[in-house]
């Protein structure tokens, strides 16, 4: 990384709409049921959450910085990287924040990284290069498995696999069936059996990856609401207890699954805004509104960035 981490109060964030605390818990006041985000230049992508925290941390399409947003509301910077980086999707393993991030985004010398960092006190923990893995990797989001983060790439019918504690990244599948449609990979998970779970874009599936067996990835068979098509497919994925919730832009969708997820059932619901990822804290689902399809549009967003309630 080309810029030191640093650690700085830059401002407490006004609050719209209902931000309305409810009982207290263990740690403090209620979550709020929206934050408003100060940066209108922002463009955040990625959303996390850590309990003992009680913080999220957001990413940004134009700058690449990774801003933490307390429970009360107060944004700081956690990392900014130099010029030319955007950072996009982003999971918690304990106090690791892993984050996806790519360098020159539509040139020739695209590639991507993952940063990790100490979320508790923001020291760098990895710095980790794939193109060490596949020249021209991109990186778009994270899951964590033991030692091992997963890295979905969007433009390449890749998974990268890093292992933080070396430094180091690998390619660890490549099969057709993750070949880019119209928008390729996105949002990825670990079940508790052991497999990835990760969404594409466009045309929106949903795949089966075992860890044991990556070659014996499989389509999840989706039933129940019909799945939007763009520029509503699935983007940002996160746990809900046993049911897995995705974004989708203009829909917020519901997975569950009887049969190790062979096979699922979607229900779909108007988050409220256009969101592109989701996280799960002290009991509700969160949404970003971060106006990702008009920056990758250049159509005209509609201010101010949020990240809101939505169950």
């Amino acid at each position: 990384m080309s810029a030191p981490w640093q650690l700085a109060l830059i401002t407490l964030s006004g609050l719209l709409g209902c931000a309305d605390k409810a009982d207290d818990t263990a740690g403090g006041d209620a979550l709020l049921d929206v934050y408003t985000l100060s940066d209108d230049d922002q463009f955040p992508e990625g959303v996390a959450f850590h309990a003992g925290e009680r913080a999220f941390f957001l990413s940004s399409l134009t700058t690449g910085a990774v801003t933490r947003l307390d429970a009360d509301g107060a944004e700081s910077t956690l990392y900014t990287p130099g010029a030319g980086w955007m950072s996009l999707g982003m999971k918690l393993d304990g106090d690791t924040l892993a984050v996806c991030a790519v360098y020159g985004y539509g040139q020739e010398d695209t590639t991507g990284a993952i940063w990790a960092f100490d979320a508790t006190t923001g020291a760098v923990i990895a710095d980790v290069d794939l193109s060490a893995a596949f020249a021209g990797a991109n990186c778009n989001d994270v899951a964590f498995d033991g030692g091992y983060v997963y890295v979905t790439d969007r433009e390449n019918p890749n998974l990268y696999r890093v292992d933080l504690a070396a430094g180091s990244a690998e390619l660890w599948l490549t099969d057709p069936a993750l070949e880019p449609g119209i928008i390729g990979m996105n949002g990825i998970v670990v079940t508790p059996g052991g497999e990835l779970l990760v969404g594409k874009y466009s045309p929106a599936e949903l795949l089966r990856v075992p860890l044991a067996d990556p070659s014996a990835l499989a389509l999840v068979a989706l039933s129940g609401d019909e799945v939007g098509s763009l520029p509503d497919g699935f983007d940002g994925i996160a746990w809900d207890g046993d049911a897995l919730v995705i974004a989708g832009n203009s829909e917020l969708y519901r997975l569950t699954s009887g049969d190790d997820w062979g096979s699922a059932a979607v229900s779909a619901v108007a988050p409220g805004a256009a969101i592109a990822a989701v996280t799960v804290a002290e009991g509700r689902v969160y949404g970003l509104k971060g106006e990702v399809v008009p920056f990758v549009l250049g159509t005209d967003i509609d201010l101010p960035f949020e990240l809101r309630a939505i169950e």
